[in-house]
Parts: structure tokens; C-alpha cells; sequence
């Protein structure tokens, strides 16, 4: 196994991945390169099935192919990205399409590799995803005081105590940690939340005061008739 630094090894051993490749022989041979330093591989044949894992297991880092059926990588991407705006993707594409790569420019890749893929470029390339994990907090977010968001444990953590959380309400905190500097309106919850369902806003309010309770602290703001703002401390 290659030598990593500590503090990026830190990072990725807490770390969920989502795997995204139709050819399954380079899908196992990826897994089996990646898998001694992260926590969980999370698998996928096509950009379809892999929106479905990642909206359901919120994984931290997505390794996608970029020529897949279904829903090609450049498809998929576009798509994560309006889901969720900070994931680091790392892209893997058989050519360097300067079409594609134009394309891909505005989402902020991790990584553009082209095949064949060396594992020591692969792993170059984690290092560099669990950078931008460190600088944006991903994996765990200081709310207030000892009580802390962990996007690995999807729980609260309160002076070292663990608060488990309902699925709405991991989607409704990840939802506003997101958008900690705007106010989240009330189609974005239902869009996330409940998945494009229409609910009423006592619904939606009383995910709120529960959230609140369990966080022992007002800090997830109600702006009337628009939505919600997390009152983000440091």
C-alpha cells in the first residue's frame, strides 16, 4: 500500500465513497485500490443508480466514469451538483475530451483523470479530495459551543454524547449547513427533504422544533413565507 500522509489518511478512514463505473472488472480493480484507506465503497453501474445511492447514503467523495449507459458521467455530475455543491468528484474518462472538460470546468472537479489509471495518480487524487474535505469541514461541522454535525456518524454530537436523528431531519440539517449563509426556502426543503412532495408548512415547522430540541439551541432561524436560515456559529 502507498504512504499517505497522516493527516489526509485522518480524513479519508472516516470517509464514505460512492464508485461510479459500468465495466466492472476496472470498478473492482478501483475498489480494491481505494479500499484500504477509506471507510465504506459505495457501488454504482450508471449516473441513475448512483443518484439514488448517493440521496440515500450522502456519501463524502464520488469517483465517477464519465462513459456510462443510462446517464453518462458529464449527466450525473450536472445533476449532483445541483444536489449537493460541495461533494468533492473526482471524473475518470477514457480520453481527454476538450468538449467534456469545458463542460465539466464550471463544477469544480477534485480531479480529471484519463485512462489508464495508475494507483499512484488515483490515490493523488484522494489526497487532494480529503484537502478540500479538511477546508470545507465536510465530514463534521462545529454548530455552537461542544455540539457538532458529523456527516460520518449522520448525528449530532453534544459534549461528546451522540444524538441520533430521523433521515428528514440529517437531510434537513445538511440541507442548511449547505446554505449556512442564506435563508433555504420552503421548495428546496420539500425537494430535499421529501423528496418533491408537497407538505404543509406545520410539517415542515415541526421538523424545525424538533431538530431545535434535539440540539438544545435556537439556532435554525423561521424567516415567515420564505423558509430557514441556520444561525451558523463557529
Amino acid at each position: 500500500m502507498l504512504i499517505m500522509k497522516l493527516e489526509y489518511k485522518k480524513i479519508l478512514t472516516q470517509a464514505t465513497i460512492l464508485l461510479v463505473e459500468d465495466d466492472m472488472i476496472m470498478r473492482t480493480i478501483y475498489k480494491d485500490s481505494i479500499a484500504p484507506y477509506v471507510d465504506f465503497i459505495y457501488e454504482a453501474s450508471n449516473g441513475n443508480e448512483a443518484l439514488k445511492i448517493f440521496k440515500r447514503h450522502k456519501p463524502h467523495l464520488v469517483i465517477t466514469d464519465m462513459k456510462m449507459p443510462l446517464m453518462d458521467g458529464l449527466s450525473f455530475c450536472v445533476k449532483l451538483r445541483k444536489i449537493d455543491k460541495n461533494i468533492p468528484i473526482i471524473a475518470i474518462s477514457a480520453y481527454r475530451e476538450s468538449d467534456t472538460l469545458v463542460q465539466l470546468m464550471p463544477l469544480k472537479l477534485v480531479d480529471y483523470l484519463v485512462k489508464p489509471i495508475y494507483v499512484e495518480k488515483l490515490i493523488d487524487s484522494l489526497e487532494k479530495a480529503a484537502e478540500e474535505i479538511k477546508d470545507k469541514g465536510y465530514l463534521q461541522m462545529t454548530l455552537f459551543g461542544k455540539t457538532i454535525y458529523s456527516y460520518s456518524k449522520k448525528s449530532l454530537i453534544k459534549n461528546k454524547d451522540i444524538v441520533p436523528l430521523t433521515a428528514n431531519e440529517i437531510s434537513f440539517i445538511e440541507l442548511l449547513l449547505e446554505n449556512k449563509n442564506r435563508i433555504v426556502t420552503i421548495y428546496e426543503i420539500e425537494n430535499r427533504v421529501y423528496g418533491d412532495k408537497f407538505v404543509s408548512n406545520n410539517a415542515i415547522n415541526t421538523l424545525a422544533s424538533k431538530l431545535r430540541k434535539k440540539m438544545g439551541a435556537n439556532i435554525i432561524k423561521s424567516i415567515p413565507s420564505h423558509g430557514y436560515i441556520l444561525d451558523y456559529r463557529r
